[in-house]
């Protein structure tokens, strides 16, 4: 934290973690959370999303297709787990 202070003007420090682990985080001292002001929350992946990712990574990177169907079977899988 000291160095986050001394350099306030010319250092970004980044915390990322869950919603609430970080918010247990800056409640954990005081003074943590005015260090740190700026908040960004991206939200959760949707299903669909993590489907098409796991699609596309099985493409490029393992050179393996998926068979029709498999996507929408894997969403439906997500969404259920």
């Amino acid at each position: 934290l000291t160095e986050v202070e001394n350099h306030r003007t010319n250092l970004m420090v980044v915390l990322a973690g869950y919603k609430e682990k970080m918010g247990r985080l800056l409640r954990a001292e005081e003074g943590l959370s005015r260090r740190f002001p700026g908040r960004l929350h991206l939200d959760d992946y949707t299903p669909d999303e993590l489907a098409a990712i796991c699609e596309t990574t099985s493409r490029t990177r393992h050179q393996r297709d998926f068979e029709p169907g498999l996507r929408e079977k894997l969403a439906r899988h997500i969404e259920n787990f």
